[in-house]
């Protein structure tokens, strides 16, 4: 499926984006046409994008649609969809209004127990709309306007109505759940500071239904006693979270290869740390799979056992909480947004059987401080760093041959580069925004740098570009106010510094 009109406001077209099970691809078509008569564009992900170029496809245009759709029915809850899955994390990391079309009436039996967080979650932060059963197409996507007003009432004021509507929601998910926690949070431990102070005078006066009862210091002690066990009992239940066996081959969902095994997702998303086990079923895990472990917010450490090949495209994906992982020198790919948007991962060390580094593998990553590239990689892929904010110096070994656009980009803390003698170009974008990079030199090995290389590097003081540099994008260096260039006499460089008067040195 993959409709879409034109629908445009003010120029600019206005899209749901619907996100549904493949099982049940004919049953939200049906419903979705009758929505795109109506007047809603629509846009889904028809399946022709794969591997590498998903994840960057699908973000652009979840963060370009009006609003997210999922359809969600007993065969989404019954086994796991990490593709609907990630475009779920996708749409709530876009801060995107999210609705939930409930085209099955779904009980607890129904949902898997891997996903009951999940649809949990579904439940938290989308707004519900209930489609009763057998309600024919035409009937659902009316229902559906009812809510989201695709397809407006110029009768009503129907402005006022939505605002309100959303008034109402942000009431429901907002306050609500800030009343509870400071209910949890302030409320009781004033309560027990009261209890606690009025003992040491021997009584605690309360008043109820207009009677007047006296607690005495025994009554106070076993309560202080009660709550201490309760808090030992919470306690507990944390350390045996922690010390839960994570090599067991119960913790995990897994397939079966004829040359090993695949681990696709966690049977317990509760479990702070992985110790992933060599074997399952007396045969070697090879790989962590796609999307096996994306949206674990509760892991913070894990141990790749010596037997993985492969880590899958988007494996850690939104594991907020992960600060650590052990990668063996069995691993000879990291796919793709791997471990994108992993805020709390402080440094990795990549073995030395990786050749690549893929797309989007380290986005986002935002506390990540130091990287060890290996020399045995050769290519660095587009977005690979992107938005590393804390990221302040990076060593690119000699092998890497390709370093691809916005690989760098956003990395404001960076301060210090060393760079391959091996690359030919400078991608676009590679270290836009470095706003902390004093010093660019240039490798020998280059011909070109590319639109907005370096653009927005502000503190910029010094590039210095060899002759064999033959091609300076003009926005290469757009917006450096600090920059002198270093170069030849009538070189590229020189010309370029004329070109857009930027202070020249020869060497």
């Amino acid at each position: 499926m993959n409709e879409k009109s034109d629908n445009r406001t003010n120029g600019t077209i206005r899209y749901y984006y619907v996100s549904c099970n493949a099982d049940d691809s004919a049953r939200v078509s049906a419903v979705c046409r009758r929505m795109n008569q109506m007047g809603a564009a629509i846009w889904h992900d028809n399946g022709n994008v794969k591997g590498d170029e998903w994840v960057r496809h699908i973000t652009g245009r979840i963060n370009g649609c009006h609003e997210f759709l999922l359809f969600v029915t007993k065969e989404l809850m019954a086994r796991e969809n990490r593709f609907v899955r990630n475009e779920f994390f996708f749409a709530r990391k876009s801060m995107k209004k999210m609705y939930a079309v409930m085209l099955d009436d779904i009980s607890a039996e129904d949902v898997n127990d891997s996903l009951r967080k999940w649809f949990s979650e579904i439940n938290d932060i989308c707004r519900i709309i209930k489609i009763p059963a057998g309600t024919p197409p035409s009937d659902a996507a009316k229902l559906i306007n009812d809510v989201i007003h695709f397809a407006p009432d110029k009768s009503a004021d129907n402005d006022t109505a939505v605002k309100s509507a959303e008034q109402v929601r942000a009431a429901e998910q907002v306050k609500a759940p800030e009343q509870v926690r400071a209910a949890e949070q302030v409320k009781a431990p004033e309560q027990v500071r009261a209890a606690e102070e009025n003992a040491a005078d021997g009584q605690v006066k309360a008043t109820e239904n207009g009677k007047k009862h006296v607690i005495s210091k025994k009554t106070v002690t076993i309560g202080i006693a009660a709550v201490c066990v309760a808090v030992l009992a919470v306690l507990g239940t944390v350390m045996l979270l922690h010390s839960f066996n994570s090599d067991d081959p119960s913790c995990y969902v897994y397939d079966e290869q004829s040359d090993g095994i695949i681990i696709t997702s966690l049977a317990n998303e509760e479990l702070t740390s992985l110790s992933i086990p060599e074997k399952i079923q007396g045969k070697p895990v090879i790989m962590i799979g796609e999307s096996a472990f994306s949206g674990c917010t509760s892991l913070t450490h894990v141990r790749i056992p010596g037997t993985v090949r492969e880590i899958g495209n988007s494996a850690f994906m939104f594991c907020d909480n992960l600060t650590h992982v052990d990668i063996p020198n069995s691993v000879t790919k990291i796919g793709a947004s791997a471990f994108s948007e992993c805020k709390a991962l402080k440094g990795i060390t990549l073995p030395k059987s990786v050749a690549e580094i893929s797309d989007s593998a380290f986005q986002n990553c935002e506390s990540l401080r130091s990287v060890k590239i290996p020399d045995s990689v050769n290519k660095i892929g587009e977005s690979a760093f992107l938005g590393c904010v804390s990221l302040t110096g990076i060593h690119i070994p000699d092998s890497v041959t390709f370093i691809g656009g916005n690989a760098f980009e956003g990395c404001s803390a960076l301060k210090e580069v060393s760079m391959s003698n091996n690359v030919s170009q400078i991608n676009y974008s590679a270290f836009e925004g470095c706003t902390s990079l004093t010093e660019a030199v240039i490798p020998e090995s280059v011909r070109e740098i590319g639109d907005y290389a370096f653009s927005g590097c502000t503190k910029l003081r010094k590039a210095v570009i060899p002759e064999s540099v033959e091609i300076i994008v003009d926005s290469a260096f757009l917006d450096c106010p600090a920059l002198t260039v270093f170069g030849k006499s009538k070189s590229s460089a020189e010309q370029y510094a004329q070109a857009h008067d930027i202070p020249f040195k020869a060497q």
